[in-house]
Parts: structure tokens; C-alpha cells; sequence
């Protein structure tokens, strides 16, 4: 009965991000279901996030009532706008979405590669390192402290990064707000849900954006990589961070390859949902939108003045909405980084030389280490055979981003000398690889679809 009422927020979660969808393609061209269904997920998750966030600054603490009260109002809400918009049609499959039997075929095979994994995370039910001290600690602090519940920004807690942002600890809150004791299982079928969904869009996406039944091998791929399993079930935020950095490159594809407004808007709600993840998640927000931001302006089509200016505008209403957690979080909430030491600046531990040779010979190292297998290296051969496909103008977005975040983060692996450089790249970088996986797959597999301009 526990694990019911677990999964009773999540089904909830569910439907709001299906309405939400819904509402935001209203008259427009729907995605197909598979789509729908996996962004759906994601959306209806970070909202849930950003609804229970709101409810502790407005209540000052945890309120199980008003948390599934605002949840519930939400779903109300969405069903009444809807049901007066498009009236009793608004669930029909038909009117432009579909679900083909590939799309049936390729979510089966899906599913059948993903009983292992669950089977897995049995093995390592409390996760791992992070999960310990960072985001389940948060999450429990976040249900058990009531109106103290600020205090896990109190710079003493250095430890657990309060100034890391709150997406997947309020998450698990909702998911624990039903049971009157809630199970220690919560965390963990979080990390089951975010790897499932992380894989499901991957096939999604490329199926949506490639039309090709293959676009299953790219998330088995994935599954069948024994040390990304480790990491999806280890009850990181790592996880996360790959779902929405995912859902926004996709986002932003569609956006720029059919001129798109609800895929506009939705990019801007997954950007700043992205950004309410880690800080690692903001810093990849950022820079989409300052590279979108210059695609839309001097590369992206349309050329009618009057389009730009809608998508442009719905983009923006994505990116208002989207960002609300984040800012509120940054600037009220955050201690800032406990944990940064400026080497360029500090006598005491200044950058060296030695920091630098060591960021690069330890990532090539991992790139080639045994156990991603060898996909890395598989991965950047397929690159260079598809060079040119690979950068025309409608994908470069998604390389521009992978080599300016990759260069900000060695960047600050290079500048940050609070910690030994030898001991933060071994139990970091996989960490941030493994995030952009699922985006270097969508780009390598997208890239072998045929030019579409």
C-alpha cells in the first residue's frame, strides 16, 4: 500500500504535464504520443517540483495538505481551461498525433532492455556517494524540519552543497507527501523514473526528428552500458541534468526545424527547469540560451517578420515561466559555493601548470577508459565521419553547446584550487560525461538523418 501512494504523486505528475502539453499545442501540430507521453513526464515532474518549492516559501515549511492541494488545483485548473478550449475532444489520439507500430515495437524492446535496471538498482537501493550526503539528505531535511526548513542553506552544511538548487530533493518530497511514513524506496524510484524517461526521449526524439526505426539503438546504447546504469541508479542528480539538457536540445531542434512556437515555449520551460537542477544545469541553461539566442538571430529561419517575433515571444514566455524556481532559489535562498577557491587570484593556492596538464591528460584518459566500453571513442569516429552532416545548419547548435560547456567546465576545474585537482576529477568528470551522453547521442544519431533544408 506504501508504494502505492508513492507512485499515486508521480501518475499525478504525470497528467499535469500531459494537460500542460495539451494546453500548449492547442491548435497547433501535436507530437506524436511516444513524444508527448516522455516529455510529458519530465514536464509534469519539474512543475511538481516548482508548485511544492512555492508552498514551502509561501507556508514556510512542509504542508502535506497544501502540497497535494496546489497539485491537485493544478490538474483541476488545466482540465477546466482545456475542456472549454477544445471541448470533450482533448484527449483524442487523432488530430495529428500518432503512435505507429514501430513506435510500439521500439518502446517494447525499450522496455524489455530496461527490466535488468530495475533489477540492478535492488543492488544498490540507498544510491551511492551524492545520495548519502547531498540529495536525499536534502530531502529528508526538507520533510522532517518544518518551518526550519531554511536551514539547509546554513553555510555549516558545506558538505551537502546548500547552494545546489532543490529540483530533485522536492521532487522525492512529492513523492513522499501521501505515505504516512515514507519509504526509504522513494529516492530510488525516482532514479528509476528519470533513467526510463532519459532513455524513452532519446528514442523519441531521434524518431521524431530522423523518422528512423533504428533510432532504437541509440538508448539501448545506453542501457546496455553497465557503468551509465551504475550512475542512473546511484540516486545523483547527474540523471536529471541528462533528462533536461535533453528535453531542451530537442526542443530547441524542433523549434528551429518547423519554425515551432509551443516547441518554443516548451524549450524555454525545459531550459529553466535545467536550470533548477544542479549548478552544472544552470551553466548549461545559460549558454543555450546565449547560443539560441544567436542562432535565432542571424542563422534560423523563418525570414517573415511577423513569425520571428511569435516564436520569439513564445520562447520568452517559456523562459520567464521556467526560470521562476531558479531565480527565486538564486536570489534568496543560495549561500553561494562554500567550496571555491579563485586561483587566479589566491596566493595560497594558486592555479599551476601542473593543474592544468593534469585537467587533460585525465580526461583523455576518461574517454577511453574501459568502462564506457569504448563508446566515446566510438562516438567521436562516427563524428568524424559525419563531419559535414554533423554541422550543418540545423544541428550545430548541439556542438556549439557540448564544446562551450565542456570548455567551462575544464575551465573551472582549472580555476576552482579548493580542491586537490587529482582527487575532484576522479570522482567528478564521469559524473558530467555521463550527463552529456544522451545529448551526444542525439546529435551523432541526428546527424545521420538526411539534410532537411
Amino acid at each position: 500500500m506504501q508504494i502505492i501512494l508513492t507512485i499515486i504523486p508521480y501518475l499525478f505528475s504525470f497528467l499535469t504535464g500531459y494537460l500542460l502539453l495539451e494546453l500548449i499545442f492547442s491548435g497547433k501540430r501535436k507530437p506524436s504520443l511516444l513524444t508527448h507521453c516522455f516529455l510529458a513526464m519530465g514536464l509534469g515532474l519539474g512543475t511538481g517540483a516548482a508548485l511544492t518549492f512555492l508552498v514551502y516559501v509561501l507556508l514556510g515549511g512542509f504542508s502535506q495538505t497544501a502540497i497535494a492541494g496546489v497539485h491537485l488545483g493544478a490538474v483541476l485548473i488545466l482540465f477546466m481551461v482545456l475542456q472549454k478550449k477544445d471541448g470533450p475532444t482533448m484527449f483524442r489520439s487523432g488530430r495529428e498525433r500518432t503512435f505507429t507500430l514501430s513506435d510500439g515495437l521500439s518502446l517494447i524492446v525499450l522496455l524489455l532492455f530496461f527490466i535488468p535496471v530495475r533489477w540492478y538498482a535492488d543492488i544498490y537501493p540507498q544510491g551511492g556517494w551524492d545520495a548519502w550526503s547531498v540529495w536525499n539528505f536534502k530531502a529528508k531535511f526538507l520533510l522532517l524540519s518544518g518551518q526550519q526548513w531554511t536551514n539547509i542553506f546554513d553555510p555549516v552544511l558545506w558538505r551537502a552543497s546548500p547552494h545546489y538548487p532543490l529540483l530533485l530533493p522536492l521532487t522525492v518530497v512529492w513523492g513522499w507527501t501521501l505515505p504516512q511514513s515514507p519509504l526509504a524506496s522513494g529516492p530510488q524510484l525516482v532514479g528509476l523514473l528519470f533513467t526510463l524517461m532519459t532513455c524513452g526521449l532519446l528514442l523519441a526524439a531521434l524518431r521524431d526528428l530522423t523518422k528512423n526505426p533504428l533510432a532504437v539503438i541509440a538508448p539501448l546504447l545506453l542501457i546496455s552500458l553497465p557503468f551509465f546504469v551504475l550512475l542512473s541508479i546511484s540516486q545523483y542528480c547527474d540523471i536529471v541534468v541528462a533528462y533536461y539538457l535533453l528535453a531542451s536540445l530537442f526542443c530547441l531542434a524542433k523549434t528551429f526545424q518547423g519554425d515551432s512556437r509551443p516547441y518554443a515555449c516548451l524549450s524555454g520551460l525545459f531550459l529553466g527547469l535545467l536550470s533548477f537542477t544542479k549548478p552544472e544545469g544552470l551553466v548549461a541553461a545559460l549558454i543555450l540560451l546565449a547560443l539560441t539566442a544567436g542562432q535565432f538571430l542571424f542563422w534560423a529561419k523563418p525570414k517573415n517578420t511577423t513569425v520571428r517575433t511569435q516564436i520569439a515571444l513564445a520562447g520568452i514566455v517559456g523562459i520567464v515561466l521556467g526560470f521562476i524556481p531558479a531565480a527565486i532559489f538564486q536570489l534568496f535562498f543560495s549561500p553561494g559555493n562554500q567550496t571555491l577557491i579563485n586561483g587566479l587570484s589566491s596566493a595560497d593556492h594558486p592555479v599551476t601548470l601542473y593543474r592544468l596538464k593534469m585537467i587533460f591528460a585525465f580526461l583523455g584518459a576518461e574517454l577511453i577508459g574501459e568502462k564506457w566500453g569504448g563508446l566515446w571513442g566510438l562516438l567521436g569516429v562516427a563524428v568524424i565521419v559525419l563531419i559535414r552532416s554533423a554541422f550543418r545548419k540545423e544541428i550545430r547548435l548541439i556542438p556549439l553547446f557540448l564544446t562551450l560547456y565542456m570548455g567551462v567546465v575544464l575551465f573551472y576545474y582549472f580555476l576552482n584550487t579548493y580542491f586537490k585537482i587529482e582527487w575532484w576529477l576522479q570522482v567528478s568528470l564521469h559524473r558530467i560525461l555521463f550527463s552529456l551522453l544522451p545529448a551526444f547521442l542525439l546529435w551523432v544519431f541526428y546527424a545521420l538523418a538526411p539534410d532537411t533544408e
